[in-house]
């Protein structure tokens, strides 16, 4: 029906969340992880891996116009944004981008996006789909490469998550 567009959450900043059911990010990950220590939402310790990605984030600027026989007069118009986040993974998340890695197919996860969607499902609370496979381009990398983001720093743990009362866990594999 013309004139809905499809809401958009703000997704910039400097973390990569998916927070609802449903929720997904396309992203490229040129560089290694880093791994760090951290406790699940029940306070028992884990292994987690953060990313420096490039976010890409498809924003619907012009809904497609269709007739009343339901043929598609204009296409939809959309527009890519680019943002450089931390994205944390749980180890469930991890362990699926590693199998990716270790791919004899797939591969170096730089030649490739990748979209992580959060399902909710029982047998896998995410899913880690691989994306068409393509050299990444020089302005992507480039800005991955001059945009500067401390894993580290990003991943040390609040003052409430150490007294228990941290914010709500996305990448919980619960």
């Amino acid at each position: 029906m013309e004139g809905w567009v499809e809401p958009q959450e703000p997704q910039e900043g400097k973390y990569c969340y998916l927070k609802n059911k449903g929720d997904e990010a396309v992203m490229r990950i040129p560089g290694a992880p880093y791994i760090y220590d951290d406790v699940d939402m029940k306070g028992k310790p884990r292994k987690m891996a953060a990313f420096k990605v490039i976010r890409y984030i498809k924003e619907r600027v012009k809904p497609a116009v269709v007739d009343d026989s339901g043929t598609v007069l204009e296409e939809a118009v959309y527009v890519v944004h680019k943002h450089i986040q931390v994205f944390k993974a749980s180890p469930l998340v991890y362990g699926l981008l590693w199998k990716l890695y270790k791919d004899e197919e797939w591969g170096d996860l730089s030649g490739y996006n990748v979209k992580v969607t959060r399902t909710e499902d029982k047998q896998s609370f995410y899913t880690v789909t691989p994306m068409k496979p393509g050299k990444i381009p020089d302005e992507d990398l480039k800005l991955w490469q001059t945009t500067e983001i401390d894993l580290a720093e990003a991943c040390k743990p609040k003052e409430a998550h150490d007294e228990g009362h941290g914010e709500y866990d996305p990448f919980s594999d619960e």
